[in-house]
């Protein structure tokens, strides 16, 4: 377990790299919508279409909600590291103390007050592996949703093949919403790898 003033940093930074990540998420929302657009216009030429630019809106949409859950995960763990540390510190202070009493009946009080403390720091020690478990298995969830995504924009531009003078128009859409789903995954990648990396 990283210490707390690490994990604190980390969070942020995972934090950084999800903000980033929201605000693509926001423009391939936008690219959706467009694209959405140029396929009504295009109407039955673009049938297949259909389905692909509202599974992009709805891609968008959920990488934004994503990216919250994110950000509020990081925000537990960044508090409950700091809990940790000072549950910790209390621990070492009552240890020390412990060492200096000479009364049996003092020396006892103050056991049962380290147990409590010690009880309490694996509380939190357990709640904090819980959140940072959560926080890899979302950051995992983007990356997987941006993998497929890729796939489904080789589908797309085979079926702007069939759209007449909206072909080009729609594989630079295409285009653009890989490049987007990219550089999200980009940003989950770099997250992982920030909450990974040994400090």
């Amino acid at each position: 377990m990283p210490n707390s003033a690490s994990l604190s940093i980390k969070t942020a930074s995972v934090a950084a790299e999800l903000d980033k990540a929201e605000s693509i998420a926001k423009e391939l929302s936008l690219a959706a919508k467009n694209a959405r657009f140029v396929v009504f216009r295009a109407g039955s030429k673009a049938a297949g279409l259909t389905v692909i630019t509202s599974y992009f809106a709805e891609l968008a949409e959920n990488t934004i909600q994503l990216a919250h859950t994110i950000n509020d995960i990081s925000l537990r763990v960044a508090t409950d590291s700091v809990r940790e540390w000072k549950a910790s510190l209390l621990i070492e202070h009552l240890n020390h103390a412990a060492e200096h009493l000479f009364e049996d009946a003092h020396k006892q009080t103050l056991a049962t007050v380290i147990h409590n403390a010690q009880k309490t720091l694996r509380a939190i020690s357990d709640q904090l592996k819980k959140e940072l478990s959560k926080l890899d298995a979302q950051l995992e969830e983007i990356q997987t949703l941006m993998r497929a995504a890729s796939v489904i924009v080789v589908t797309s531009r085979l079926e702007s093949n069939r759209t007449g003078e909206f072909e080009q128009n729609l594989r630079e859409m295409a285009d653009n919403i890989q490049r987007l789903t990219t550089k999200i995954k980009d940003h989950a990648t770099e997250s992982r790898r920030i909450l990974t990396r040994d400090t």
